[in-house]
């Protein structure tokens, strides 16, 4: 479609919710964004403005949040997203996107729900659970741009502190978000239309980043908790339609 000042309006406000919920919870960026901005966008270009500007984000972020960041928890779920984003790029490349989205919308949905009452425990072998919840995460991230699920809800099993979560989110997804994009450019998938409306709504990123972060300093672990519940159900819930709408 073509690029006017309406469209980027619309993607611009989409942009600031979205950047909300990553820099309040730590991830969400995509969840949020992906399925809204496939309503009025090319899906292709779509996952590739989202992982450019969750790389800038997320990087931004963590950068002043260091001392939360588990640095090995992320070297492990970098290890297993390095495999995953070759297959999420093959996905990408040759297969239909929606019967993904539809199939990820119900996990996330029940997961969510899941989160939401409290009903996950603690992983036995943790290390391992890390690299496997890398590999679909990758997977994910680079078919739908929407791979925070795994990941979260492995950290939120295992009872850190908000803390501690919300740093190695970010720590996680701004090199996953870099690595991504990197497979992109090689793989011949990037767009111009898609990077120059990602620069134009980088405003809208920069202050949603501000706002999330401001909320983050005040909200209690039962709060946190149940925002990155209730935001994991809604997203799968998006995709669910998105998928239902491409079919």
């Amino acid at each position: 479609m073509e690029v006017d000042l309406l469209f980027l309006a619309v993607a611009g406000a989409m942009v600031f919710v979205a950047a909300i919920a990553q820099s309040l919870t730590g991830f969400g960026f995509a969840l949020v964004l992906a399925p809204l901005l496939s309503l009025v966008w090319e899906p292709r270009h779509v996952v590739v403005a989202s992982t450019v500007l969750n790389a800038v984000l997320s990087l931004s972020v963590t950068l002043g949040n260091r001392k939360s960041v588990s640095f090995g928890k992320v070297g492990l779920m970098l290890a297993g997203a390095l495999a995953g984003i070759p297959l999420g790029m093959l996905v990408l490349a040759k297969l239909d996107p929606n019967p993904l989205r539809i199939l990820i919308g119900v996990v996330v949905t029940v997961l969510g729900a899941l989160v939401y009452f409290g009903v996950t425990r603690p992983l036995k072998r943790e290390r391992l659970w890390l690299v496997v919840s890398g590999v679909v995460s990758g997977i994910l991230h680079a078919s739908t741009s929407m791979g925070g699920p795994p990941v979260v809800l492995c950290l939120m099993g295992q009872g850190y502190s908000k803390e501690v979560v919300r740093g190695t989110l970010l720590g996680f997804f701004g090199p996953l978000s870099v690595l991504t994009v990197v497979g992109f450019w090689m793989g011949g998938l990037v767009q111009v239309e898609a990077l120059a409306v990602g620069v134009a709504v980088l405003p809208a990123l920069v202050v949603g980043t501000w706002v999330g972060a401001s909320a983050f300093k005040w909200a209690p672990i039962g709060v946190y908790r149940a925002l990155v519940a209730i935001l994991i159900t809604v997203a799968g819930i998006l995709s669910i339609l998105t998928g239902l709408r491409g079919v």
